[in-house]
């Protein structure tokens, strides 16, 4: 005798109201009935559909699907479900499955089917949201584990006639044990018809990564602005991008404020640059914040920004490190010597020309480094045997450079794992084999050239990032 469940219909007002606050399409709909996605009629089953992206015509977060359940009996199912961008337009053969080893695994869980005197949409809230890019097709994979049936092989899903005619549903069906999802076996059947199914979209917002360099010497502000690029697509509402306190945002580059709205058009924002800057008249010191940018039921974003406010300090060719480097005269000579002596969170220019007295320097502090242009300040140490720098302290930028000619000549420490390079150490000072804590590293506009090692156990020769044991975190590192 085949098992039957008890199922009590309580779904109707909550169904009803899930849908208020976002955007249901409806992929196919028929009357015909058939065991895909899954069958109750047998203990397992796997099937996998193609969805055109044609019929779905909908970018999006799609946290929701529905199937269409005849409401001729009462069962709870253990399923499985995936999700994945296709090409495929059809199943040539019972062999040809896609499997689902390139998929997303976005539901497990329970299926609960009614008796309720007529067929009806069951929704099933995803455990795992699935970003739909509206250009492949859709593949959805259903596995059903629930090792005991139904002895009515009538109690089916409904079905809908492929819009193309081609075969897009492949399924296994068995009593004897669990069917694999990675690699099936030959299918039971394949069909012209697809499950009625619709989908539950969430609007989906668009954003670039984090900002940094946002800075200014003290009285000079604000900082020179940076863009990051904004779009959204099946909106229900405009979008909004808010600053983080400190920091200003504008989509003209003129005219700055706390926040601004990004106008939706029958649901999109196409790709807008939305500025951001540092504002005027900070104290020195080192900020960040995150942008949020908010549009009603979309998941929200957040972007990063890091900006200086400090003193310049300027080292130059013909300076003099016995000078106080508050000014192009009074520059200090060397990088070594101004990054020794020039306080946390600060500037320090660096003026054209050929520098070959800087190597094995430890920046320990909080600090920009900002050359001439890339091919007008040089580091170069073809006069000496080590490397150029180390960096042990977070929010640390260094831009505007060529670093050359560096050959790490004798090995520091004796460990394999002893940060050592002719270029940059990111994470550890020189020689130390793991780093002190996790940092934020700017690189921009650098370039590395002829560097060298005698030394095996160098680390590259031009960034080598020291990693901490002791966390599982990763230092940030921007090259820009």
């Amino acid at each position: 005798m085949k098992k039957h469940y008890i199922f009590t219909l309580i779904f109707s007002l909550l169904f009803s109201l899930s849908y208020s606050q976002t955007t249901v399409t409806a992929v196919a709909e028929g009357g015909y009935e058939a065991g895909i996605p899954i069958n109750l009629y047998y203990n397992y089953s796997y099937g996998e559909v193609i969805y055109t992206q044609s019929e779905i015509n909908k970018q999006g977060v799609i946290d929701q699907i529905q199937l269409y359940w005849d409401g001729s009996m009462s069962d709870t199912r253990t399923i499985k479900v995936w999700m994945g961008h296709t090409t495929e337009t059809s199943f040539a053969n019972d062999n040809d499955w896609i499997s689902t080893s390139g998929l997303k695994e976005v539901y497990s869980g329970t299926l609960g089917v009614a008796a309720y005197g007529s067929a009806y949409w069951i929704p099933i809230n995803l455990d795992s949201s699935f970003s739909y890019n509206n250009s492949d097709n859709l593949i959805i994979a259903f596995q059903d584990n629930t090792g005991s049936n139904e002895d009515n092989a009538a109690a089916r899903f409904r079905i809908a006639a492929t819009s193309d005619g081609n075969v897009r549903s492949i399924y296994k069906a068995t009593d004897a044990s669990q069917v694999s999802s990675t690699s099936p076996p030959q299918a039971s059947a394949r069909y012209s018809y697809v499950p009625s199914f619709k989908l539950r979209i969430k609007p989906l917002i668009n954003a670039g990564g984090s900002v940094s360099g946002l800075n200014y010497a003290t009285g000079s502000g604000p900082s020179p602005s940076q863009f990051i690029s904004i779009s959204g697509s099946t909106l229900d509402a405009n979008i909004t991008v808010t600053a983080p306190t400190n920091f200003e945002v504008s989509t003209n580059n003129s005219s700055f404020s706390d926040n601004l709205a990004l106008t939706q058009s029958s649901g999109l924002v196409s790709s807008t640059a939305v500025y951001v800057r540092l504002k005027n008249g900070l104290s020195a010191g080192l900020y960040s914040g995150d942008i949020s940018i908010t549009s009603t039921n979309a998941t929200t974003r957040t972007i990063s920004l890091t900006g200086l406010v400090g003193t310049n300090y300027y080292v130059s060719t013909t300076g003099s490190n016995g000078n106080n480097g508050l000014s192009e005269a009074n520059a200090f000579e060397t990088l070594d010597h101004a990054v020794d002596n020039v306080p946390a969170n600060n500037i320090i220019n660096v003026g054209p020309g050929t520098f070959s007295a800087d190597s094995d320097i430890t920046i320990n502090n909080s600090m920009i480094i900002k050359g001439s242009g890339r091919d007008k300040t040089i580091f170069d140490g073809s006069s000496g045997s080590g490397g150029f720098i180390a960096i042990t302290a977070s929010n640390v930028t260094i831009q505007d450079m060529t670093i050359q000619d560096y050959n790490l000549q004798t090995a520091y420490g004796t460990s394999a794992n002893a940060g050592q390079t002719p270029g940059i150490i990111i994470g550890s000072g020189i020689g130390d084999t793991s780093s002190p804590s996790v940092l934020t590293v700017t690189l921009k506009n650098i370039k590395f050239y002829n560097q060298t090692s005698s030394v095996t156990r160098a680390r590259g020769g031009a960034v080598h990032v020291q990693y901490n044991p002791s966390t599982s975190s990763n230092h940030t590192v921007n090259i820009e």
